[in-house]
């Protein structure tokens, strides 16, 4: 599953330290470089 940082605001509000902050959400470039690494590799998809 592609990471999202909708839940962000939630820990905030829970008082609880968030431990993804500053990870940003993948790219699409990053992603279909990742499948590209992935189909080498011999792994299905």
């Amino acid at each position: 599953l592609p990471y999202h940082d909708m839940g962000t605001k939630k820990y905030e509000q829970m008082g609880m330290d968030y431990r993804l902050k500053g990870v940003a959400p993948l790219t699409d470039e990053r992603l279909q470089n990742a499948r590209t690494i992935f189909k080498k590799a011999g792994l299905r998809l």
